[in-house]
């Protein structure tokens, strides 16, 4: 993020809450460009989550943007991560939360 983006964002979250509802904190707002494009401003935002599976893997789903953002479920050595791409997929960037305890 500081050095694509220009951000200097010292603590971003997302928070999944077992009623279906999630809050990011300090999300860039890169994310809601089509090109990743950054203004340099930080989103704060809640709404719902949702998780779709199929054989490629799963994907989850959050609402109240004013395009829906999906990032990919991974989970490893039972450990979960959220990977959001930025942008174009082919550029590489994008945003990892990583389950903490």
């Amino acid at each position: 993020m500081k050095y694509e983006g220009n951000y200097n964002i010292t603590h971003h979250s997302l928070e999944l809450f077992p009623n279906g509802t999630y809050k990011f904190t300090n999300l860039p707002d890169w994310i809601l460009s089509p090109f990743g494009d950054s203004k340099k401003s930080i989103i704060n935002n809640e709404g719902k989550w949702d998780v779709r599976c199929d054989q490629n893997g799963c994907i989850v789903s959050f609402d109240g943007f004013k395009d829906q953002l999906y990032g990919d479920l991974c989970i490893k050595n039972n450990k979960s991560a959220i990977l959001i791409n930025i942008g174009d997929p082919d550029s590489c960037i994008g945003l990892v939360y990583v389950k903490v305890e």
